[in-house]
């Protein structure tokens, strides 16, 4: 913590005695230098009781026990998105309810080609970015980024945010910035396009449910 710069070093006799109890030189710090730290992603991982070097996969299966939007399981609600706010690539958004607690786990799977439509395979799950929302112990929400090969990402590669000198959106403040008011709202744009289709997918096939 002695290396953020919103640490303060106090001084006085009452300082030196707290240092000489807590054994660090910056026993008090501001709620910034907290925030600063805590807001580093792979902390913010940790903290979240993410395993960065395990797929993105293994911890929605085994940390969050939801099951794969594939399966369409009760409780998964799926929609597709050919361009939002955020992106221009197509996304198929997935919610299901957590295995381990009462709460949900969002998830926005992207293509990997900027130029494809939803529309062309809306039943097939697209292979780009991840991003997740999911609900914590103390119903505050957790963020996730992961690459197209499901491995864990500081940030993304196809989200910009302007705030940091690199505009890349992170993990951890950018997706709490952008979320501060509450999930985007987003209008299915597959569930219409299936239903007006049906013949092309097939009667059991073409049941996606709306988000």
């Amino acid at each position: 913590m002695g290396t953020s710069p919103y640490a303060v070093q106090f001084v006085g006799a009452l300082a030196d005695d707290v240092v000489d109890a807590t054994q660090t030189a910056y026993p008090l710090l501001y709620s910034a230098a907290l925030i600063h730290e805590a807001a580093e992603v792979s902390l913010y991982y940790a903290l979240l009781g993410v395993d960065a070097t395990q797929p993105l996969g293994n911890f929605l299966a085994n940390g969050l026990e939801v099951v794969d939007p594939a399966q369409q399981a009760p409780g998964v609600v799926l929609a597709g998105v050919e361009r939002s706010e955020v992106l221009k690539q197509a996304q198929l958004i997935a919610r299901r309810p957590l295995g381990v607690r009462a709460g949900y786990v969002w998830e926005s799977r992207t293509s990997r080609d900027e130029g494809a439509s939803l529309l062309a395979n809306p039943l097939t799950l697209p292979l780009g970015e991840t991003y997740v929302i999911f609900t914590l112990p103390n119903k505050l929400w957790g963020h996730l980024i992961a690459g197209p090969d499901g491995a864990l990402a500081d940030s993304s590669d196809l989200i910009l945010d302007t705030q940091p000198n690199n505009f890349r959106a992170s993990a951890a403040v950018s997706c709490l910035r952008c979320h501060a008011d509450g999930l985007l709202c987003v209008t299915d744009e597959g569930l219409p396009f299936v239903l007006a289709n049906r013949t092309s997918f097939g009667e059991r096939r073409a049941r996606p449910r709306r988000l």
